[in-house]
């Protein structure tokens, strides 16, 4: 019953919005590389200045080193964003280690973003697509991929769903994207949907 009353009558919206695509704005995407490839080398120069060494902010086993063998922080579980944001909210007081911290949070933020996004492939005919999956989560929640073999040859575009809508990096990825002549992107507010 759920498949055929909610999977089934949505197969064609999500076909169409799939072989659609939005149109990438190559200049804008240039100048989005250059800004986030400038701001990597700015941080990866000022953590190893405080650090002391080189420091992969993507290895949890060197991040974990620096941070609690190196710099004494409080022991953590883990090094995810969610623990080294506590643990610089709440249990460091010096701004040194604060700071080394903040620059480890925003170094994963900012390869995230070139990796994922900057450097992701448009599809054959220039536009940014991603995979449509409606059978996506066992609660019958969509979920988005990049497409891959056997939907094209090669690796291209990437996961909408994924694309972060916080911060300057938000505001800096959706300038990318650029409506067909004719058309136009509106943001709906969803805390006034029922209304």
């Amino acid at each position: 019953d759920f498949y055929f009353t909610h999977v089934h009558p949505r197969h064609k919206l999500y076909y169409d919005i799939e072989a659609e695509g939005l149109t990438i704005d190559p200049e804008q995407q240039k100048y989005l590389k250059n800004k986030y490839k400038t701001r990597k080398i700015e941080v990866t120069k000022e953590l190893t200045e405080l650090v002391g060494h080189d420091l992969n902010v993507n290895s949890p086993k060197q991040v974990h080193v620096v941070l609690y063998n190196e710099l004494k922080c409080p022991l953590r579980k883990d090094t995810g964003e969610d623990t080294l944001v506590a643990l610089m909210n709440n249990a460091i007081k010096d701004e040194k280690r604060k700071r080394i911290i903040s620059l480890i949070l925003e170094g994963r933020r900012v390869r995230k973003t070139i990796g994922t996004y900057l450097d992701a492939s448009a599809d054959f005919d220039g536009k940014m697509r991603s995979a449509y999956r409606i059978c996506g989560t066992e609660t019958g929640r969509r979920s988005t991929a990049i497409m891959q073999p056997p939907i094209r040859p090669i690796k291209l575009g990437i996961a909408f769903q994924t694309l972060t809508k916080h911060g300057d990096t938000g505001a800096d990825l959706r300038r990318m994207f650029i409506p067909d002549p004719g058309h136009l992107f509106v943001e709906v507010d969803l805390s006034q949907a029922e209304a």
